[in-house]
């Protein structure tokens, strides 16, 4: 049965079946503490994704020493260590039992790769190991599953995969529907003809409300929510690679006050903006900060410190680790790597910068798990979100986003 559930929650479809996965938490209940790793293991995600209070401690103590070392005996059970790889990224607090959780599965999974048979199982293992679930996009994990369970030649297709595959194409129906309006309404807008110096990628900038936001119910929010990014995007090219500060402070008040009259003493890519109806004072007040925090050299400790509460560290961060080259441009943002390389010239900023996120990401799933701070669509959306930072903003040594490129032709084309 948990592997049922296991399989409705890996293929998006578990959104037709909320009342049956809830009847079988009360399994979950008692096979969290089975002495079978997979059994645990999966029982306890299950639970902990619904928001029923588990203890990570309790169930991985089955599996251990007193000192916490896991038992040797387990390196054979290949799709127990998946689950337990999984379960590891679900951190609450149990920091230590959960890192060498971590530890323990990837090294033995890496090792074991080499002589798996079947071949699907290896691709499903090198798959888990790069793109850990729970830190991955649901959407682009369901067609690695898919093709996974698709591989298990032994068996017939099943009614789970035959609705995920429909499910998959209505989806993609409706995406290409919403990414026609948007195109229409970027063209109509004319940014990408009055602002060359501009990112013009409408297609990556919709991936963000496309993720986020899952769902028919959701298809208006989507196309609304894109233009607001796209129009984020132009702002901070402009602030990023264009006015003076004494220009960009015009521009800001400009937009503030919605002055007409000052578009003939702004740049032509400023003034465009004058002629839309848009009142986004704090959005340009938190670029006008960024732009005087840079030109006095303040760096980027001084963002973190207050504009945290109202921006996502995360974002940073992985902006900075991916290298920022986004389009070769070649703006000023600001660097937390340079910034910590310049104090601790020895040190290593990029597991720095890991750890960081990693405490980003145990904060994000307390509250979303934990403390139920939020509703489920919202935690949702909040993990979706999450999700997407490092996959926008991992680019490969020729400046490309090859999991953003594949999640694309996927989901879209």
């Amino acid at each position: 049965m948990m592997a049922a559930v296991d399989n409705l929650k890996r293929l998006c479809i578990d959104h037709y079946f909320e009342e049956e996965i809830e009847s079988a938490m009360a399994v979950a209940m008692d096979l969290v503490h089975s002495d079978d790793l997979l059994d645990a293991t999966l029982s306890f995600r299950l639970m902990r994704e619904t928001g029923h209070d588990v203890s990570a401690d309790d169930v991985l103590r089955r599996f251990t020493t007193s000192g916490g070392e896991f038992s040797l005996a387990l390196t054979k059970d290949i799709l127990g260590l998946l689950s337990l790889h999984d379960m590891s990224h679900l951190n609450i607090g149990e920091e230590a039992s959960l890192h060498r959780a971590k530890e323990f599965s990837t090294k033995h999974l890496a090792s074991a790769m080499r002589n798996l048979e079947p071949a699907g199982l290896a691709l499903y293992v090198r798959q888990s190991l790069d793109h850990p679930y729970h830190l991955s996009l649901m959407q682009y994990k369901a067609r690695h599953h898919l093709r996974y369970l698709q591989s298990l030649r032994h068996r017939n297709t099943t009614a789970m995969e035959e609705l995920a595959v429909a499910e998959f194409q209505l989806n993609k129906l409706l995406h290409q529907k919403e990414m026609v309006e948007i195109k229409r309404w970027w063209m109509d807008l004319g940014l990408a003809q009055g602002i060359p110096v501009a990112r013009d990628q409408v297609l990556k900038w919709y991936t963000w409300s496309m993720t986020i936001l899952q769902g028919s119910s959701f298809s208006r929010y989507r196309v609304e929510i894109t233009k607001i990014i796209a129009i984020a995007y132009v702002v901070d090219d402009i602030f990023d690679l264009v006015g003076t500060l004494e220009e960009l402070s015009l521009f800001t008040q400009a937009i503030k006050t919605w002055d007409i009259a000052a578009a003939s003493s702004l740049p032509s890519c400023m003034s465009l903006f004058l002629f839309f109806p848009l009142k986004w004072g704090a959005l340009f007040d938190g670029f006008m900060v960024q732009a005087k925090w840079l030109a006095t050299d303040q760096g980027i400790i001084v963002m973190q410190q207050e504009v945290t509460p109202q921006s996502s560290p995360t974002t940073s961060l992985w902006d900075d680790m991916g290298s920022a080259k986004d389009e070769a441009q070649e703006g000023l943002d600001g660097s937390y790597r340079e910034l910590y390389l310049a104090e601790n010239p020895a040190g290593d900023a990029e597991e720095h910068m890991r750890r960081l996120i990693a405490r980003e990401w145990e904060e994000l799933n307390r509250e979303c798990f934990s403390r139920r701070t939020f509703s489920g669509s919202f935690a949702r959306a909040c993990f979706n979100a999450a999700r997407m930072v490092s996959v926008m903003y991992s680019y490969d040594e020729e400046q490309r986003l090859p999991v953003l490129e594949d999640y694309m032709r996927m989901l879209l084309l």
